[in-house]
């Protein structure tokens, strides 16, 4: 691709991600109810929240407008309900922190990324339910944007000689993967991870390059912040260790080991603050007993089957693809499967490639493998809690869309099928909006005992669209985004007449 298309791409995913944000009714992003909250009790009262102990704001807890369905809302309370009675949100007369009844499991994480957000929410604190969300989701989401330029310009960078196509699932990947906007354009703190990976993808491969100090302590601070953001880092940090423990090794480079070292010393001192302030505050770490069973290591043999842990594993990689927001009202998911096999030879062609010496190709390996093996223990612990399992989100997995998008634009192979896998992705995002939009103006909706849609008595209400969201500004910013989308392809097809 073009410098100027890609720039055209990236304008585009940042209109998008405006235009998610916009149509995306209040609470309707995943947790939102606790993330708001945490971020309310930081800035009204200063202090953090503790997991098992604190609870989630009153002011959240009334909200009387519509929920998700991953609130269980009864029949008058969903947007199909709420809006076919022409009701309107209720406005609060000061967004304020007040202990509530219902704990607020978000407590489990380090409070960087609220801390972050605090001073926005004090800034709109007496706005309306739609201003006060367009606001703070409007500064996660430039988080999110910023570390996926970052990540996704490194890649490009490293990609060199890339076909234009395989350039395009770099800067493209919120496009082919629909998921990108639920799980970055909202609030939570999932944004702010993205960005630190962006950046410490860029810290990596320019170690890697030139293997100095000044890139590794860039990249040992980086990695501290975002240990002081999720645990996510946790693995994240010990996968890139060990890459470079291991290129040192096989290299005999001695030097870049003690560069290693001291990458893993100052993450780890930087970032250890808050796991070691839960552990002595509490005997334990909060992330590891959320969600846990008490008496996990007992209950696992027992509750193990093999089948339901595979479907897990296969309802994750689809949720990579594709799950909607908070509400899970999506299409079967026998839809997602033309992209997974998109994906899939994608990763094929990578593994292939490994038989190569380019130490940059194996850097997503050592990325990727351990955060997986993080959701797998993640899906252990949900099948010791609930009978059938409670399915682990793939969306997560988007942090790493940086070293993610590298591997799979190195494993580019056969063009003309993965070209139109390519456009069958772009088709589905496409209905997958039109889907969403459909369900937030109450128009389409779920039958009480069928898992799947059904549309009423119209397909998307502008009206009832003004009530929940903010459609004027999400209309502008998606016509924008097809425009800048149009553009790119435009200045591709002017480079390619140029070059030949």
């Amino acid at each position: 691709m073009t410098e100027r298309a890609t720039t055209f791409i990236l304008f585009a995913v940042a209109l998008l991600g405006l235009a998610h944000i916009a149509f995306l009714p209040p609470f309707e992003g995943f947790d939102e109810t606790a993330h708001l909250s945490y971020i309310e009790q930081i800035a009204d009262t200063g202090t953090l929240p503790r997991l098992g102990r604190d609870q989630i704001s009153t002011d959240v807890e009334n909200y009387s407008g519509p929920l998700t369905e991953g609130l269980k809302p009864p029949s008058e309370r969903t947007y199909h309900g709420f809006l076919a009675n022409n009701q309107s949100l209720p406005r609060a007369a000061q967004h304020r922190y007040e202990a509530g009844h219902s704990s607020n499991w978000e407590a489990q994480h380090p409070p960087l990324y609220y801390l972050a957000l605090a001073p926005f929410y004090k800034a709109a604190q007496d706005w309306d339910w739609k201003s006060l969300f367009l606001m703070l989701r409007a500064v996660s989401w430039a988080m999110a944007f910023a570390g996926f330029t970052i990540g996704a310009r490194t890649t490009l960078h490293a990609l060199h000689d890339a076909p234009p196509l395989a350039a395009f699932v770099v800067a493209g990947w919120p496009l082919l993967l629909p998921e990108f906007f639920p799980e970055m354009a909202r609030l939570g703190n999932d944004s702010l991870c993205l960005l630190f990976m962006g950046i410490a993808w860029w810290w990596l491969l320019r170690l890697l390059a030139h293997r100095d100090l000044r890139s590794t302590l860039g990249l040992g601070l980086t990695l501290a912040l975002g240990l002081w953001t999720k645990a996510f880092f946790i693995p994240i940090t010990a996968g890139i260790v060990l890459f470079f423990v291991f290129i040192a090794l096989r290299d005999r480079d001695f030097r870049l080991l003690r560069y290693t070292l001291l990458t893993s010393v100052v993450a780890s001192v930087g970032g250890c603050g808050w796991y070691v302030y839960e552990f002595l505050s509490t005997g334990d770490f909060a992330f590891m007993q959320a969600d846990k069973a008490p008496d996990f290591w007992i209950t696992l043999p027992q509750a193990f089957d093999l089948n339901i842990f595979l479907r897990g594993l296969y309802a994750t990689a689809s949720s990579f693809v594709w799950s909607g927001t908070w509400s899970f009202t999506t299409f079967s998911p026998i839809y997602n499967r033309p992209i997974l096999i998109f994906l899939g030879l994608m990763l094929l062609g990578w593994l292939m490639r490994l038989r190569n010496r380019d130490d940059a190709l194996i850097a997503p390996a050592f990325i990727v493998v351990p955060m997986m093996l993080g959701l797998v223990a993640h899906w252990l612990t949900q099948m010791t809690l609930f009978s059938a399992g409670n399915e682990t989100p793939g969306g997560y997995l988007h942090i790493l869309s940086g070293p993610l998008s590298f591997a799979l634009a190195s494993g580019w192979r056969w063009p003309k099928l993965l070209g139109a896998l390519g456009v069958y992705a772009l088709i589905f995002h496409a209905a997958c909006w039109l889907e969403q939009i459909s369900v937030f103006s109450g128009c389409t909706y779920k039958v009480p005992g069928n898992k799947y849609l059904q549309v009423g008595d119209c397909f998307i209400s502008p009206v009832h669209l003004g009530v929940v969201g903010s459609p004027m500004l999400g209309a502008a910013a998606f016509f924008g985004a097809l425009i800048a989308i149009f553009c790119s392809f435009h200045s591709y097809r002017i480079g390619l007449r140029t070059s030949s």
